[in-house]
């Protein structure tokens, strides 16, 4: 008798044993992504996590207990695949971690802890834009950029997608291209003062020169740096010219770095996307990231590039225009002495006085990369004379009358001819 029973608990244990087995593993990974679509030859099907789900694991187990004890009755032990010495700690380990990371969610949910994390853009999958206004597009990686043919204070946006004259993404052979990157002081015009710069240019060597503007209105390093990594670096440029830091001391809701989509292949988005949605996940990103913020009340701020932050971009902005070839030219901006009272209604700092205190701060910054990457550099607040910034700038104290353009583009002119007599 005891031998027939042992033989049909051998015959219920192997499926119960696999069942479970898959159940250990299906329960996390259902839980983590919300659902588990299994392509069967003979079927499809698709798992989420809910109670039922839960409830058969329940079931199962309390079936393979009673199986063993059972066994353990007619003096039959049957050990089956949990019961392998190798097999099934291993499957307590796995729900273990499980388990605590469970509760972990559970813990954190009870608090009302949450935070933001930036989105995925799966690689080779172009996302179709999507308006911001009639001036721009929104985009998952660089938060916002320029509608091509859309008209901006009079002046078109070029079909590639910046303020300046159509250009030929591809360089022509013996051409020298400088491209200048930045936000709207690299912008503004017409011209932008990389125009001047390529008239100034092929006036003494005609048609040797091709600079253009890439820079754009509200830009950051961080936004600045993930352009040139995805587009500019594909230009072929010799020179970058770089002129960032307003944008980068503004307050904000948070900061770029944590708002900018990140690239990764089909598989690695799903995990981040479900990964990003846990709170224990959002947990362990905020406190290995020594720059991130939480979400804050209505009347906290961040800034939108924090200061350590914003030397490191510069170091990557650095490298990353070296790597492929060309010569990075750092600008840095000057102001006026007073700035616009704008800027604290716009609540972009908490005072003029703070402002003026942040962007001679990051200045300080630039100087120093400047000088530990001995890169070349167009020191503007110490070339302009203190007079004819009060003249060349306008009344925003951040921005420059054409004049002014003019002079930024010769200082550039000046800097390249050095680093060409150097070579």
């Amino acid at each position: 008798m005891s031998d027939s029973i042992s033989g049909k608990i051998k015959l219920a244990l192997l499926p119960v044993d696999l069942l479970l087995i898959a159940m250990v593993f299906l329960l996390p990974v259902s839980w983590l992504m919300e659902q588990v679509v299994l392509d069967l030859r003979i079927a499809r099907i698709t798992v989420s996590w809910e109670a039922k789900l839960i409830a058969f694991f329940v079931l199962l187990l309390a079936l393979r207990i009673a199986l063993t004890i059972v066994g353990k009755k007619v003096e039959q032990p049957v050990r089956g695949c949990v019961g392998h010495p190798a097999v099934g700690p291993f499957l307590l380990g796995v729900m273990a971690i499980f388990l605590l990371l469970f509760g972990w969610e559970k813990l954190l949910e009870r608090q009302g802890f949450s935070a933001e994390i930036p989105a995925i853009v799966i690689i080779g999958e172009d996302t179709k834009p999507e308006p911001k206004s009639k001036y721009f597009y929104k985009d998952p990686e660089l938060l916002w950029r320029w509608r091509p043919g859309a008209m901006f204070n009079g002046r078109p946006v070029n079909q590639m997608g910046f303020l300046d004259r159509e250009v030929d993404p591809e360089k022509k052979e013996g051409t020298l291209r400088v491209i200048c990157m930045g936000c709207s002081i690299t912008g503004q015009g017409p011209p932008p003062y990389s125009g001047y710069l390529n008239d100034y240019l092929n006036a003494e060597e005609p048609g040797k020169w091709d600079s253009f503007n890439m820079g754009v209105h509200g830009y950051s390093t961080s936004q600045g740096l993930r352009l040139f990594q995805n587009r500019t670096a594909a230009l072929k440029p010799d020179y970058v010219t770089i002129m960032f830091g307003w944008n980068d001391h503004w307050r904000a809701r948070a900061e770029d770095s944590k708002r900018m989509a990140r690239r990764a292949s089909k598989w690695q988005a799903s995990l981040y996307n479900a990964l990003q949605k846990k709170r224990f996940f959002q947990y362990i990103v905020k406190k290995n990231t020594p720059i991130y913020e939480n979400v804050l009340n209505d009347d906290e701020f961040v800034l939108r590039v924090p200061p350590e932050e914003y030397r490191k971009n510069l170091h990557a902005f650095i490298k990353e225009v070296r790597d492929v070839g060309a010569v990075p030219i750092l600008i840095a901006a000057p102001r006026r002495k007073k700035l616009s009272e704008l800027l604290v209604k716009n609540r972009q700092v908490a005072s003029i006085s703070s402002g003026i205190e942040l962007h001679d701060q990051y200045l300080k910054i630039l100087y120093e990369v400047a000088e530990e990457t001995d890169t070349a550099l167009v020191d503007l607040p110490n070339i302009l004379e203190p007079e004819l910034v009060e003249e060349q700038m306008t009344g925003d104290g951040i921005h420059f009358r054409p004049e002014g353009l003019k002079r930024i583009a010769q200082e550039i002119q000046k800097k390249i001819a050095e680093i060409r007599a150097g070579q």
